[in-house]
């Protein structure tokens, strides 16, 4: 789920300040501590192949954000596929992935343990796919 900064009912409006609020934007109940993420991830970056191995290849963590600048897809479990892009506030439930189509810089909050697993899944891929062939078993 998605909105655009516009598209945000405001809340209080009095001079020098606005407050705009999305109402119903996600349950975070049962999930404990947040985190804050602050992310700079370049054009065409693709998360999908860090995700292998989880539970249906996605990533199973909710996360609510909003996009400082640039521009990208996040695909559902279902198929449906939405672009996030800069002034968005957006919720994104379990079961997804995302591709960047323009170099994007993002603020997102995810319950804790649940985000620090796929972060540790991902950090093993990464130092998987950086060893040499030898040490991977498949060298000669």
């Amino acid at each position: 789920m998605r909105i655009a900064k516009q598209d945000i009912p405001v809340k209080l409006e009095t001079p020098g300040a606005i407050a705009r609020q999305a109402p119903d934007f996600g349950d975070a109940s049962g999930y404990g501590m947040i985190s804050g993420d602050y992310l700079s991830i370049s054009t065409g970056f693709d998360v999908s192949p860090l995700l292998q191995g989880l539970e249906r290849n996605l990533c199973r963590t909710p996360h609510w954000g909003y996009m400082l600048k640039g521009e990208l897809t996040v695909t559902y479990e279902n198929g449906h596929q939405e672009v996030v892009k800069s002034g968005d506030l957006f919720y994104w439930p379990p079961g997804h992935t995302v591709k960047v189509r323009e170099t994007v810089e993002l603020i997102m909050f995810s319950p804790q343990d649940e985000r620090n697993k796929v972060i540790d899944h991902q950090r093993k891929k990464i130092a998987a796919k950086s060893q040499p062939e030898k040490e991977q078993g498949t060298g000669r």
